[in-house]
């Protein structure tokens, strides 16, 4: 029955989700990413205190759609406010998303997390199912491919999401894996974690990124507790994640299905990523 559930959940996810595999072949950002691919290792941070990180790229259909603003818990703190109307498309879908132009490739370690809180207007019902990716790695066409030549659509090989489901409510999802084709290795991992209006969360992970089936995994958690693989927790979600070795790049935000009838905002905070290559073979484990 478990394993059912959890099936019924992927399958559900991977229906509503053709609209953002379709839009992949008209989306070509302009990331100003240089191939040089050497660099050992970065971080990145922002507490969103006054200004914007430079390193970030936005993708947003109106100006204010993306601002720093005061916390609503905390008038003292600053904070990022996201804003998604569901009649705005921008780089091939409805997205509002922040986007960091490095390239995640072979080998490398991503240790990341962020804080988000969804205020009492993102809890609004809605008439059908409907997702918000909040946090995904974007993969690349193969070299010699963009996204208009490209004739292979993909999913996204990790993605935070906030699911509704009209008999359940919203629940807060991570997917992990490959799906293309026939290709359907993509896990759904499950936060115990119950979502609730105008509370912070805290989301964590740590990815490997292979091509290879036996050393690629995400250590996702929210608040410090595992996801549920299922219904059980689970410290790995172990699997490939890489469609070639042109790489991933973060992105975080709101990007709808497409769906829903509602507006949304969302608020983050304290975002960091940590990412270094540590091996471009097969790794093995502790």
């Amino acid at each position: 029955m478990k394993r059912k559930i959890v099936n019924c959940l992927l399958s559900i996810l991977v229906l509503t989700c053709a609209l953002a595999c379709k839009n992949n072949q008209f989306e070509d950002v302009q990331l100003n990413y240089s191939p040089d691919r050497n660099y050992p290792e970065y971080l990145r941070e922002d507490s969103f205190e006054n200004d914007f990180a430079g390193f970030w790229r936005f993708q947003k259909a109106a100006p204010e759609r993306i601002a720093i603003t005061s916390d609503p818990i905390n008038p003292k703190n600053q904070v990022l406010r996201v804003e998604l109307r569901p009649d705005e498309r921008t780089h091939g879908g409805n997205r509002t998303e922040l986007v960091i132009a490095e390239h995640d490739s072979l080998g490398y370690r991503s240790t990341y997390g962020f804080k988000f809180m969804l205020p009492d207007s993102f809890f609004k019902a809605e008439d059908s199912n409907i997702w918000f990716l909040i946090h995904q790695w974007h993969d690349e066409p193969q070299a010699g491919y963009n996204w208009k030549t490209n004739k292979h659509k993909t999913k996204p090989p990790a993605s935070l999401i906030v699911q509704y489901l009209k008999d359940q409510g919203y629940q807060l999802v991570y997917v992990t894996g490959l799906q293309t084709g026939e290709l359907k290795e993509a896990k759904v991992l499950r936060s115990p974690i119950e979502l609730k209006p105008n509370v912070w969360y805290e989301f964590a992970n740590e990815i490997l990124w292979s091509v290879y089936d036996i050393d690629g995994y995400s250590k996702p958690s929210v608040n410090g507790e595992k996801f549920l693989e299922y219904e059980e927790p689970t410290a790995y979600a172990r699997g490939r994640n890489m469609y070639n070795t042109e790489g991933s790049y973060y992105k975080f935000g709101l990007y709808s299905s497409g769906q829903q009838k509602n507006s949304r905002t969302l608020y983050f905070d304290d975002f960091y990523i940590r990412s270094k290559r540590v091996g471009y073979a097969p790794i093995t484990l502790d």
